[in-house]
């Protein structure tokens, strides 16, 4: 079981990193375009009127490819797993978490009590913390 949560952390840390390299557009390079040549007025083009104005169009809509939510849940596991790791470990170690087999009602309890005892944790990372452990950490 926990090979199977190492296997799984491993593929989503792999799949965020390849995610973030492959979709942030290319930096852009700064070019120096050559200098046209000086021309004549005998040579220069005669000025065309300006076109007439197109009618407005709809603004396009993109679709957000499968890929790109596969990768935002990927990396919202990633952060929900380093949130739950930092806030955990302020207190003890998270191979304590990692050593608990609990069901997501057990899971709740625990993470209730321990903002009691002081850890800190908004509501909705508490929500996030325990969908997390309840998937990671099953019963």
């Amino acid at each position: 079981m926990k090979l199977k949560a190492l296997l799984l952390a491993v593929f989503l840390l792999s799949l965020a990193f390849f995610v973030t390299q492959c979709s942030a557009p290319p930096e852009p390079v700064a070019t120096q375009q050559p200098a046209a040549p000086a021309q004549s007025v005998e040579q220069a083009a005669p000025a065309t009127a300006p076109a007439e104005p197109s009618a407005p169009q709809a603004p396009a809509t993109e679709e957000v490819a499968p890929q790109a939510t596969e990768a935002s849940l990927a990396q919202e596991t990633v952060n929900v797993q380093q949130l739950a790791e930092e806030r955990c470990s302020a207190c003890h170690s998270f191979d304590r978490v990692k050593a608990a087999k609990k069901s997501a009602d057990e899971w709740a309890a625990t993470v209730k009590r321990m903002v009691k005892k002081g850890a800190q944790l908004s509501e909705t990372e508490q929500e996030l913390v325990i969908k997390y452990l309840s998937e990671t950490y099953p019963k």
